[in-house]
């Protein structure tokens, strides 16, 4: 029905559904919704569309054809994957953040030569790189605007030259797993690059690495376990980053303890006993799980510059937090679906 906003996790999986008909009023397709439909062959999607799930389609062995509209986000990992007839893939927006292997097992990946994969407007979008270049040097071409999610993944792991790869101005996402686990020393990131995804470039071998000013989010476990990363210049206008995206680094392991800021974000490598714990003003994002396990405070103040607050940023009980904003300004800041642990007992209080 047109009243219809979501389709939750695997709802017709392993059904017998021959066409779909999708309202005009859709949001969200969760993950596993329509997975292994072995007779689908048609699906329309409306212009309302936000988000398509993990494996929402996956093993729809008879889907032909797919015709993304402008309206979605995010197409999460596998979402049509091992739909091995699906030969034709029409993306009309320039905006969406695609996840891994999206269309692996597919006909249309299939047929691609190697070497790397664009589709999207203008081949805005840089699906893969299929096979190795054996010198480890990698041209992502000028246009492109979106890194899709394992693009590059395991490409130069153990023996033979470090993975070198160029990217161009105008770069403005790079999705998740993109580089990971690569045998790579540095890379330049663009001025366009505005979003760095979960593990984007884990377990790589870089060691400096400089955020252009247009960074604004860097998600959890971007540069988890590079080791040799001692230096982490720029980024001065981030505005959301995961608390862990920095884990097990050089440069992270030598932050003094307490509050970690970085741009207009904030995050944590352990909290130094205090009555009171301040943010500064001006901070912008605090980062999923910021203050777990966070027990030696028992007053936290936030400034009114807060405008994100993560998943289970507050996870602790018997404690108060102080904002400086009005109520109304605390109710206008977005918030994760749990960024209070549902057994916390905090009491909130506003200073004005």
């Amino acid at each position: 029905p047109n009243s219809l906003l979501a389709i939750g996790p695997s709802a017709f999986s392993g059904s017998t559904l021959k066409t779909l008909t999708l309202p005009s009023s859709l949001l969200m397709i969760y993950e596993k919704a329509f997975e292994s439909n072995a007779l689908l062959t048609s699906v329309a999607f409306p212009e309302s569309l936000k988000s398509i799930g993990v494996s929402a389609f996956n093993g729809c062995s008879k889907l032909t054809a797919v015709s993304l509209p402008t309206s979605l986000s995010e197409v999460d990992s596998n979402a049509f994957a091992n739909c091995k007839a699906l030969k034709t893939i029409s993306v009309n927006g320039t905006n969406t953040l695609f996840h891994g292997n999206v269309f692996n097992g597919t006909a249309w990946f299939e047929n691609q030569p190697d070497g790397a994969v664009y589709f999207g407007p203008d081949d805005c979008y840089l699906y893969a790189y299929k096979g190795k270049n054996a010198d480890g040097v990698y041209t992502v071409k000028e246009g492109t605007k979106h890194i899709c999610g394992q693009a590059f993944s395991q490409k130069h792991t153990q023996t033979g030259e470090s993975l070198q790869v160029s990217l161009p101005e105008g770069l403005l996402t790079i999705g998740s797993y993109a580089f990971s686990s690569n045998k790579m020393t540095e890379i330049r990131l663009p001025e366009t690059l505005r979003y760095i995804g979960q593990s984007a470039f884990e377990r790589t071998n870089l060691t400096a690495i400089d955020l252009p000013a247009s960074v604004v989010q860097i998600e959890t476990d971007a540069f988890y376990f590079c080791e040799s990363l001692k230096t982490v210049t720029g980024g001065e206008n981030v505005r959301y980053i995961a608390n862990n995206a920095f884990a097990l680094t050089h440069w992270f392991s030598n932050q003094p303890s307490g509050l970690i800021y970085l741009g207009k974000a904030a995050l944590c490598r352990s909290l130094p006993k205090q009555a009171r714990l301040t943010v500064r003003p001006g901070t912008f994002g605090l980062a999923d799980h910021l203050f777990y396990g966070a027990n030696d405070f028992s007053e936290l103040v936030l400034p009114s510059s807060i405008g994100y607050i993560g998943k289970n940023t507050f996870d602790w009980s018997g404690k108060t937090v102080f904002y400086t904003g009005s109520k109304e300004e605390w109710e206008a800041i977005q918030k994760a679906d749990i960024y209070i642990d549902q057994t916390a007992n905090l009491q909130f209080d506003y200073i004005t």
